[in-house]
């Protein structure tokens, strides 16, 4: 396993990996290279791995997107989607927007981080059998196994002997996470 940062140099999880697995930040070269997606697609095949999995590297959706059918010739492609966000206007945007119709036909699997977006997409793009059994449903972090009831219907269940509510917050601070509601149901 091969770990190429394409786009910054920071690594947020690299617990999530076994040790011995190598990652190498390549996000300085390609800011200076021209032709990024040409070099990215270069870099590819001089590696020869067997699968490319591209989790958040839009350099990686941009060179799929114009180099995908020719990669599918020679490896695995997967792709990980995770939820679109929305512009202030409501105009939906992102990577399952931008990169996805385009890329499925190329794609070994599309790995989705939702069954809620997976539902979506296969609507949304009317796929047929072949290129919806391309959808995988990947819950992240997957390193532990799924508990028996979910922490909401658990915290239900427990709350009535508590004098004070308890709000949990699972998310980044990102506009798409709404945390503005949170905030104003703290305050309510």
């Amino acid at each position: 396993t091969l770990i190429l940062r394409t786009n910054a140099a920071d690594w947020d999880r690299p617990d999530w990996y076994p040790e011995g697995v190598r990652s190498v930040d390549l996000s300085d070269v390609f800011a200076r290279i021209h032709n990024k997606p040409r070099a990215l697609y270069a870099l590819l095949q001089c590696i020869a791995a067997q699968r490319i999995y591209n989790v958040n590297s839009r350099l990686c959706f941009e060179t799929l997107a114009v180099y995908g059918e020719r990669l599918a010739l020679r490896f695995r492609l997967h792709a990980y989607y995770f939820c679109a966000d929305h512009t202030p206007e409501g105009v939906e945007t992102g990577y399952p927007v931008w990169y996805f119709a385009n890329l499925i036909p190329h794609l070994h699997a599309a790995l989705i981080d939702t069954a809620y977006l997976a539902g979506v997409l296969t609507e949304r793009y009317a796929l047929p059998a072949e290129l919806a059994g391309k959808l995988r449903t990947v819950y992240t972090p997957a390193m532990t196994s799924q508990p028996e009831a979910a922490v909401v219907d658990r915290q239900i269940a427990n709350s009535s002997p508590r004098a004070r509510h308890r709000l949990l917050w699972a998310g980044r601070l990102d506009r798409q996470k709404r945390f503005d509601l949170v905030l104003k149901i703290a305050e309510a």
